[in-house]
Order: structure tokens, then sequence, then C-alpha cells
């Protein structure tokens, strides 16, 4: 529930940051993700033990399973690929640590659980493709690119980064932001349709059963 009440927009996980970023710099982004890394290791330690509550369904769809892997995914790739490599936001010390939580727990509930594999990423586009993309606001027609590039943009948004960015050192993260965006997007989607869950309301508005 604590990620439904902090998305500014209960559509994207990205909006779960703004509040950790007045003015640009972060504030309590640390804590948030040793938070997060330790919900996580709960959901893991009670499946294991009881795997039946992997099925729990709740009424309230903000609370699933499948939206809060989505949330979690979506922010932490963003805070891990979003930004060059040197900025201090990726290099924050409990993100490491909470995406391998979470690699862990989703490749161990797709071995138990899903109906099927999850699959294997889309190859990048070409950097000739991606460049202009980047620099030119073009509308790309890949869904995968033209993800990378608006989480790009929200995210140099979100700390006010002003220098235009470097076409090789983006393009090398949205390569290893891909493999990890496709597997959680792949995760989310098997998981909501094999749990009974209206993906259009886990993506849209899941609050709305608590009003």
């Amino acid at each position: 529930a604590g990620l439904y009440h902090q998305a500014q927009d209960t559509g994207d996980p990205w909006s779960i940051l703004a509040p950790h970023f007045p003015g640009g710099e972060h504030r309590g982004l640390e804590g948030h993700l040793m938070y997060l890394h330790q919900g996580l290791v709960e959901i893991y330690e009670g499946i294991r033990q009881y795997p039946i509550v992997y099925y729990y369904h709740s009424r309230h769809a903000y609370r699933s399973l499948p939206f809060a892997f989505r949330m979690v995914g979506g922010m932490a790739g963003a805070l891990r690929w979003g930004l060059p490599e040197d900025h201090p936001v990726s290099r924050t010390p409990w993100l490491p640590t909470l995406l391998t939580g979470l690699d862990t727990i989703t490749d161990f509930l797709e071995e138990r659980f899903l109906s099927e594999p999850l699959g294997e990423p889309p190859a990048p586009v070409p950097f000739e493709t991606f460049e202009p993309a980047l620099l030119r606001d073009n509308e790309p027609a890949d869904y995968w690119l033209g993800r990378f590039l608006q989480m790009d943009s929200f995210m140099r948004d979100l700390v006010h980064l002003e220098d235009p960015p470097d076409p090789e050192e983006a393009f090398e993260r949205y390569k290893k932001w891909l493999d990890f965006a496709y597997h959680n997007r792949a995760f989310f989607e098997t998981s909501t349709y094999d749990l009974g869950y209206d993906i259009k309301e886990l993506e849209s508005g899941p609050g709305k059963k608590l009003f």
C-alpha cells in the first residue's frame, strides 16, 4: 500500500521518486531503498516458507504482488540507469542490494510459480538509431527505446541536470537497462495474468477500490 500512496501518478513508478528530490537533491533515499529491500526479503522468506501466500488475491489491486514488483522495479531501474554512471544517485549504496534482491526473488518465482518462462529481452536498437532519438527528441518507433528516453528525461529533470547527454554513455546505460526492464515487465505481465488481475487496473488506477 505504501508504494501506491507514495506515487504521484499510480500509472508510473518513477513518480515515487519525486518526493525524495526536493530542489533536485535527494533526501531520505537511502533509508527508502533499505526499507524496500527489507520488504522484498520478507516476501521472499514468506513465500518460501508458505508457498500458498503467492496465490493470495487482494481486493485492492495496489496491494498485489505484481503491482509491488512493477513499482519497485521501475523505480530502481530509473535510479540505476536513468542518470549518468558517475552521478551520485546512481551510486546510492543500497541500490545494488535492492536490484540483486529483485533479480533473486523474480528468478525464484519464475522457476516455482509462473505459468511460462519470461523469455529473452529484445535486441537493442543500433547506435545510429539511438543517437538521433536522444539528441533530437524524435519519437522512436521502438517501444523500449521510447521508454528509456522518457526515463532519462524524467530523471534529468528530477535532479536538475542541465548538461547535454553523452550519446555513447547513454547508449551503454540503455543496453544494460533493457535487460532489466524487459525482465521486470515480463514478470509483471505474467504474474498479473496468472493471479487473475486486470492488467489495465494495475497500470493506471489500482487504488480506486480504496475509496
